[in-house]
């Protein structure tokens, strides 16, 4: 059942987040796994991705852990806003053209891709080390 999965996936999810920076594999195994319907799983997601965020960004700095952008918050911030509104544009484009079966497989696609990149930048990261 959903409910029974929701609490671990949002765990693994933030976790996931907080760590590597990378939730969305867990979320879109979560959503195939509990055949959440692709359009609500995408409305659904955008806060709960923004709020992960939030929350990983808060606890860093409650522990913490100090990081300095390489541009000024600002000019960070102005590609944030500029990054999600292209998203917007891009996703509502794409939801005219895809069905929901492809946004599902681009979906997962491009989980599986974000968590390949994660995993192959840490493993630089060790070796280079």
């Amino acid at each position: 059942p959903r409910r029974a999965t929701a609490v671990p996936a949002g765990v693994v999810g933030g976790f996931f987040n907080a760590t590597a920076g990378v939730a969305a594999p867990a979320m879109v195994i979560y959503s195939r796994v509990t055949r959440w319907d692709q359009v609500r799983f995408v409305a659904t997601m955008q806060p709960v991705f923004m709020g992960m965020g939030a929350l990983s960004t808060a606890s860093k700095l409650a522990a913490g852990v100090h990081f300095s952008l390489p541009v000024p918050a600002v000019v960070a911030l102005a590609a944030l806003v500029a990054t999600v509104l292209a998203g917007i544009a891009v996703g509502t484009w794409l939801s005219h053209h895809l069905s929901k079966a492809t946004a599902q497989k681009l979906a997962m696609g491009l989980a599986a891709a974000g968590g390949v990149v994660v995993v192959v930048r840490r493993a630089l990261t060790l070796l280079a080390g």
